[in-house]
């Protein structure tokens, strides 16, 4: 089981690393909002990505190959986390949250339009992985946005499914 987010190079990284271990199946945790509006999209994904963001860097040191200013971004977010207001609702109103920039979102989940998040889980899937758990928007946010977004997911992107190689048996929402 894997949750080191949806960054090519470092989910490419943690594969490599399960197969070298014998790994008979690789499943990954990916944060997928699927949004027309990325800036939405962002902001309903923030918080549950900054808790599956801070496992890289649970004892505080990153311990997987990654650049240097999604490093210093994952030291700041060790160092702010606060775990009673872990997973809290509000799309965001954890202030550990900010600390993640749309930049290190983008590459660490997967957000925005469908055809892009479409085309991002492509990427991952490519990448060895046998089965996603994908984690979607925050349910207690915008209501409106979460509608939305779960729609486009549900109509948009899961009906690709096939072109991704993967079936209803292969994702968990």
């Amino acid at each position: 089981l894997l949750a080191v987010g949806a960054d090519p190079e470092r989910l490419g990284w943690a594969v490599s690393r399960a197969r070298d271990s014998d790994a008979k199946r690789i499943t990954a945790f990916v944060n997928v909002v699927a949004h027309p509006d990325v800036a939405q999209a962002r902001r309903m994904g923030r918080l549950m990505m900054s808790a599956f963001a801070r496992f890289s860097v649970m004892d505080g040191s990153v311990r997987s190959p990654m650049d240097a200013d999604s490093a210093g971004e994952l030291a700041a977010l060790h160092g702010r986390y606060d775990m009673r207001q872990h997973g809290a609702g509000g799309g965001g109103a954890a202030d550990h949250a900010a600390v993640l920039s749309d930049d290190f979102l983008d590459r660490f989940g997967i957000v925005g339009a469908a055809d892009h998040c479409i085309s991002r889980i492509r990427q991952v899937v490519d990448l060895g992985i046998d089965r996603l758990v994908i984690v979607g928007p925050t349910p207690d946010g915008d209501r409106d946005a979460v509608a939305i977004a779960r729609k486009t997911f549900a109509e948009d992107v899961f009906p690709d499914r096939k072109s991704t190689r993967l079936n209803s048996s292969h994702i968990t929402i």
